[in-house]
């Protein structure tokens, strides 16, 4: 019987190791747990392995298995690494199409792809969606990326097309958990400390100049289930992940965090772990906010 070989797929999100430390590629893995749910993607795809440990990224790109696509992760902190990694991955793999997403890649992408050649598209703000789309347009005879809304496309010349803005996903329930499908349960068997990231809502009222909390400013707030966030507190707690850091621009803006916020203290009374939580709290400082603070203080989970 002839098997169908499926198209190599790798997600990058690299950070820095403290020690033992190493912080779960928590952005990338919401990827791949909603590419997921889609049967196209299953059927003509496979997920490599992570790359998320800050490793010689020539070495990195010639251990890739024949990749059909690798997304990037950008942030400040790697935004060299994720460059050097893209131009050994193209001279390796001339045919790959490396997307670049993440708070650092640019929004105003006029003339990007004149000093980056090495990067084909770039996605805006909200990737879940967009790189689902991008994985399912390759499978096309003539790919055309220009036709999906939220990203600019190197065309010819290096230059670039930026296409229409996306919505925002208003509806979280979309999005899988990365932890609890099972996304990173292979990346748990190595002998590393974890460090954990967690969402509570997407979103931020606010419109501070200083501020670009991933584009989220002066956004509707949207807010991920209950369940699933006190699923993963349980996750973390049997997982022994040390450290629990909260990604909301806004935590203790909602009535529900101080609840949420014993439940994980209860999770840590339960296994240990997780051992320390640190948030950007509301930026409107209240007695929610104090309360908050002080049932982690009493749980000895302040960071």
């Amino acid at each position: 019987m002839h098997i169908k070989k499926k198209h190599k797929v790798y997600l990058c999100q690299v950070n820095n190791k403290y020690g033992n430390n190493v912080f779960l590629p928590y952005s990338v893995g919401l990827l791949q747990a909603f590419c997921q749910t889609d049967p196209d993607i299953t059927n003509n795809f496979e997920f490599g392995d992570f790359i998320y440990l800050r490793e010689d990224p020539v070495k990195v790109a010639r251990k890739l298995d024949n990749p059909s696509v690798i997304g990037i992760s950008c942030y400040i902190w790697n935004w060299e690494y994720c460059k050097a990694l893209a131009q050994a991955v193209k001279s390796q793999y001339p045919e790959c199409l490396i997307v670049f997403g993440g708070t650092q890649a640019p929004l105003r992408s006029e003339g990007f792809f004149v000093g980056h050649p090495y990067v084909d598209l770039i996605v805006h703000y909200e990737g879940e969606l967009v790189f689902a789309d991008i994985l399912k347009e390759t499978l096309s005879a003539r790919p055309d990326f220009t036709k999906i809304a939220g990203i600019s496309v190197r065309v010819e010349g290096n230059q670039t097309f930026k296409t229409l803005p996306r919505e925002r996903i208003l509806d979280l329930t979309k999005l899988p958990s990365p932890y609890l499908t099972g996304v990173f349960d292979d990346i748990m068997k190595h002998s590393y400390s974890f460090h954990g990231s967690q969402e509570t809502h997407r979103g931020c009222p606010y419109a501070c100049t200083f501020c670009d909390w991933g584009g989220a400013i002066f956004a509707k707030v949207r807010a991920f289930e209950t369940e699933r966030l006190v699923q993963e507190f349980e996750w973390f707690g049997r997982y022994k992940v040390e450290l629990l850091y909260n990604c909301d621009a806004n935590y203790g803006l909602l009535p529900r965090d101080h609840e949420l916020t014993v439940r994980m203290a209860e999770t840590k009374t339960k296994y240990g772990y997780p051992q320390k939580f640190r948030a950007a709290y509301a930026k409107n400082s209240n007695e929610a906010v104090f309360a908050i603070a002080k049932v982690l203080n009493d749980a000895g989970m302040n960071k």
